[in-house]
């Protein structure tokens, strides 16, 4: 029963492997298309108006883990895409500025205004 065993596995060859890289290959893009993704939009700004290349941070708010981290353009505005589903909320941290927190949301969010204090 073992040398049957043995020989019935050598015949087979690479076709179980075969199937299993087949699987996993089309296992993965059917796992990206659960997760819907959704954006968060505003402006970071400071007392004298945009903060210019501001570090915008997008934390669940579970547990306030880091998910994504962008700059801010010249005029302060931001765009950070994510899974929708969670609570987040945003950060904003700039040189000579105390790091200002938005308050939790869910994804998708515009019009977020995060405003940084000296």
């Amino acid at each position: 029963m073992l040398v049957f065993t043995l020989v019935r596995r050598i015949r087979l060859g690479f076709w179980p492997v075969r199937a299993a890289l087949s699987c996993l290959a089309l296992a993965g893009p059917l796992s990206t298309l659960a997760q819907t993704q959704a954006a968060v939009s505003g402006q970071a700004t400071g007392p004298a108006g945009p903060l210019e290349f501001a570090t915008v941070t997008l934390h669940r708010a579970t547990d306030s883990v880091v998910v994504k981290t962008e700059f801010s353009d010249v005029g302060g505005a931001f765009r950070l895409e994510a899974a929708a589903g969670p609570r987040y909320l945003v950060s904003v941290a700039q040189v000579g500025f105390a790091r200002a927190w938005s308050p939790v949301f869910t994804l998708p969010a515009t019009g977020l205004q995060a405003r940084a204090k000296p």
